[in-house]
């Protein structure tokens, strides 16, 4: 089994949303999210925006693999890649030209960590009660949802990725097993979980030189 972390870019968030393609020096055809997605699905949705552009002639390629996000086009292209894009897919540079093909290095919001656990999904519920003359009482629950710990577990550097980026800001998919095709339920304790990080419980470093570390996070599930 794999595991795999992916972050979420927001169609409703203009930093984690549009790539723009240039073929031929032309201007710059710009490809907008029409849904929130993860990280591999994000550029899927890409792939045939571009492909069914009118003003670009070339077929285009954008995939994940081995924890790397590569561009690629049939010939030469020029890539942009607005605000927040490029450290989250691992590239340096906004505007990447002279090429038919554009990898990153590892991409802090697409990880394939060592390991992750987390704890069976349970109710969170907040709830404060006021007590009045003649036993009479009224109760107010200002939350309800179900919470989960999940442990990542990475070499220190992919955490130090990971915690530097905005991944743990916003919602999360994470997988035991990439392979997971449904989220995680009561007849399917193998799925992935959609998560909404609320608090980093701690950060641990451990093994020879504190090369591997363990981010605790403390969650609610997508839906609950």
């Amino acid at each position: 089994m794999t595991p795999l972390i992916q972050g979420y870019f927001y169609s409703g968030m203009e930093g984690l949303r549009t790539v723009g393609l240039s073929e031929g020096g032309g201007s710059a055809q710009f490809m907008t999210l029409p849904a929130s997605a993860t990280v591999s699905d994000a550029l899927a949705a890409w792939t045939i925006l571009a492909n069914a552009h009118g003003s670009l002639a070339l077929t285009y390629s954008f995939t994940w693999s081995a924890g790397v996000v590569t561009f690629a086009a049939s010939g030469t292209f020029s890539l942009f890649l607005y605000y927040d894009l490029p450290s989250a897919l691992g590239f340096s540079s906004v505007i990447n030209t002279g090429s038919a093909s554009y990898a990153g290095t590892v991409a802090p919001y697409a990880l394939n960590p060592i390991g992750i656990t987390y704890d069976a999904p349970r109710p969170l519920e907040e709830v404060k009660s006021r007590a009045y003359r003649f036993e009479r009482q009224t109760y107010l629950a200002h939350h309800y949802a179900n919470e989960t710990t999940v442990d990542v577990f990475a070499t220190t550097a992919h955490a130090e990725l990971m915690l530097g980026s905005g991944l743990f800001a916003g919602r999360l998919r994470a997988y035991c097993d990439a392979t997971a095709a449904n989220a995680y339920s009561i007849t399917n304790l193998t799925g992935y979980l959609d998560l909404y990080p609320f608090a980093i419980q701690s950060v641990e470093t451990m093994g020879v030189a504190n090369g591997h570390s363990r981010i605790r996070l403390l969650a609610t599930l997508e839906g609950s």
